[in-house]
């Protein structure tokens, strides 16, 4: 049985390392999500492994069947029935559901299965229970209010994880979607403020945060600044730069480095066409170099 459990475990292992080529990959929101499913499996598997070893041989054998069965219906993508198989757990052996951190899993099934509001209350019992996941649950309850539009609940949910663990992985993203939400509610001196701290913090991705800076100078009636902001990101950058291997990526927030100029480049553009601003033809000739060097004729 021990080694049944180790294998398992193994084994969803290798579907994470999947998950993460994929995510590397195309980016893609399923990849992310299946993988912090998968987090929580591998670490029941891995329980189960123990458990097995020790004493009560008859609710290890139970245990094991329940993992399978979760693991099976998850690899399917077959929501609906891990949740009624969670709740099988809840109802038999609430203690191991409380312990196993099962509650947050619900609450992921729920958010895949766009069932919002049922999301909503699984993760405000992980925050009730000061559970081990609470600051990825306040994560997730921050989408959920983003894709809402609820911008002040995103904000308030993206502090309260900011204060429960600044350390945590999910750190600079926290700090860019905080800059992110004050961009939305046209709190446009606190995103420039909160988007220049990023900067600071995060040298790398400098750029992209100068790019945003400079809308939010627009936005908020600061033409000049903006624009000399997007002249000065508009020059050309190396494309071979490395982004380096930060749990953060440039190519997550906007894109490779060198697209942070192309964006300038396009966003100057925008603009000089709306105010009929005149250009030289020195710097005619440096925009068509970096759409150029970008492949961008369209």
């Amino acid at each position: 049985m021990l080694m049944r459990a180790d294998d398992l475990a193994r084994e969803w292992r290798g579907h994470l390392a999947q998950e993460a080529v994929l995510r590397q990959g195309r980016g893609g929101v399923h990849a992310i999500a299946r993988m912090f499913i998968g987090l929580i499996v591998l670490m029941l598997l891995t329980s189960a492994a123990r458990m097995a070893a020790s004493p009560g041989a008859a609710a290890a054998e139970r245990m094991r069947v329940w993992h399978e069965r979760l693991l099976r219906a998850l690899e399917r993508e077959d929501f609906a029935s891990a949740e009624r198989l969670l709740r099988e757990i809840e109802r038999e052996d609430p203690a191991l559901f409380a312990r196993r951190h099962y509650e947050y899993l619900r609450a992921r099934l729920r958010q895949r299965r766009g069932d919002r509001e049922g999301a909503i209350r699984a993760f405000q019992r992980v925050l009730e229970r000061e559970d081990l996941l609470s600051v990825l649950a306040l994560w997730h309850l921050a989408e959920i209010a983003r894709q809402q539009e609820d911008w002040e609940h995103e904000r308030m949910w993206l502090l309260q994880a900011l204060e429960k663990q600044p350390a945590f992985w999910l750190e600079e993203r926290l700090r860019w979607r905080l800059a992110e939400n004050a961009l939305r509610r046209n709190a446009f001196q606190e995103a420039i403020e909160l988007y220049r701290a990023f900067a600071a913090r995060s040298p790398e991705f400098a750029p992209v945060a100068q790019l945003k800076m400079a809308l939010a100078y627009r936005q908020s009636g600061r033409v000049e600044e903006a624009r000399a902001l997007l002249l000065a990101l508009s020059n050309e950058r190396d494309p071979s730069r490395p982004a380096g291997s930060r749990p953060i990526r440039v190519e997550d927030l906007l894109g490779l480095p060198n697209d942070v100029a192309l964006h300038a480049l396009e966003q100057l553009d925008a603009w000089d066409r709306e105010s009929l601003e005149a250009l030289s033809p020195e710097e005619y000739r440096r925009r068509a170099r970096l759409y150029r060097a970008n492949r961008a004729f369209g």
